[in-house]
């Protein structure tokens, strides 16, 4: 009789010992995702197309939507430029240089 009962005893922790920990797992809550606040960049490039009207411009092969105050800056197609870049988009945009004369 006591062997039975060590027998169950034993049985029963083993059981215990494996169910317990998987509904442990399944009721954690997944821990938050952090958010980090995207930083500016700075692009430094040669513009190759502009559209004002359109507010698009592409330096060296990237294409962007430019900001109202981007649009207005003084610059034209083969110009090499600092853009500011946030969240996609030309915040600001300068003329480092005149284009070269072919």
């Amino acid at each position: 009789m006591l062997k039975r009962f060590l027998s169950i005893s034993v049985l029963l922790a083993v059981i215990a010992a494996f169910t317990i920990p998987a509904f442990a797992e399944e009721v954690k809550a997944p821990a938050p995702e952090k958010q980090v606040a995207a930083q500016p960049a700075i692009v430094k490039g040669t513009i190759e197309a502009l559209d004002k009207k359109e507010q698009k411009v592409t330096i060296d092969g990237t294409g962007y939507n430019l900001s109202r105050r981007a649009a207005k800056a003084d610059v034209k197609v083969g110009d090499v430029v600092e853009a500011t870049i946030d969240n996609g988009k030309v915040k600001t945009l300068s003329k480092t240089s005149a284009p070269a004369k072919k």
